[in-house]
Order: C-alpha cells, then sequence, then structure tokens
C-alpha cells in the first residue's frame, strides 16, 4: 500500500498499481475536495495506463465518512468526484465518457461509528470502462 502524508494529519492512500488495475480509489485528508500531488500522480497513471487498453471512460464513485450531516456528506461526495473529474477532463478524457455517482458514506471500506473521522472512506474510486461497457452501464456519450 502506498501512503503519502501531506502536512501533519493528511493523508493519501491508494492500492498498489499494478498493469492489471481495474480501479483505483483516491483519498481525501479531511472535509476537502483536493487529493493531492500524489493523487494527481496516480489520476495521471490510471488515465494513461487504461487509455493505452482502450479504457476511455469511466465512473467516478463520490464517498464520504459519516463526519457531518448526512446532506453534507452527499454534497463532499459529489464534490470529490467531479474533482477527480476534471483531472480526468484535463488529462484528455472525453466529458461525455465521464459519469459521477455520488454514493455518501453508504459504502464504507472501514465500519465506524457516526462522527468519526476515517480517510479510507473519504475516497472516490475511479472505474475505468471500454467505451462499449460504459454504454451498457447506462453511460451516454455525446455525438451516439
Amino acid at each position: 500500500m502506498l501512503v503519502v502524508t501531506f502536512g501533519v494529519v493528511c493523508a493519501l492512500v491508494a492500492r498498489p498499481l499494478q498493469a492489471s488495475t481495474s480501479h483505483l480509489d483516491i483519498f481525501f485528508p479531511g472535509d476537502t475536495t483536493d487529493y493531492g500531488q500524489r493523487g494527481a500522480q496516480n489520476i495521471a497513471w490510471l488515465a494513461e495506463h487504461n487509455r493505452a487498453i482502450g479504457r476511455s471512460c469511466a465512473e467516478l464513485h463520490g464517498h464520504s465518512d459519516l463526519t457531518g450531516t448526512p446532506e453534507r456528506r452527499i454534497i463532499i461526495s459529489r464534490l470529490r468526484a467531479e474533482a477527480v473529474k476534471q483531472e480526468l477532463l484535463r488529462l484528455g478524457f472525453g466529458r461525455g465518457c465521464l459519469r459521477v455517482i455520488v454514493k455518501g458514506s453508504d459504502w464504507p471500506l472501514v465500519n465506524t461509528a457516526e462522527g468519526k473521522p476515517e480517510v479510507q472512506n473519504r475516497r472516490v474510486t475511479i472505474l475505468p470502462l471500454r467505451r462499449e461497457d460504459f454504454i451498457f452501464r447506462g453511460g451516454r456519450i455525446a455525438g451516439d
């Protein structure tokens, strides 16, 4: 597991990057949408690798921990996924090939008590897909 620390209490954790990577979790250091330099590097690697093997679309699943109100959890989940989407757009993914799915705090990696911060639950899961799989899963590509 790769761990990069930003400041004193913030961390970005990602699964090891391998040729067979089917998804990547980008973790966030608190009530923020900043995934840091290592997050940007991992997103860039994933984008380049997946384009090379024919995965030109992606679902971006935004998650939060159990801090804040349920409404805030939904908002921060969306904002995090949108931040990752903007980076993928900057890296050349087509706008119509990216879909944001907001999960809020419903799909934790680590079960915690209400109000307890957990970095592993504050994440965006990038699920790269081939164009035909993206359409099959309900995505719509402009011009099709």
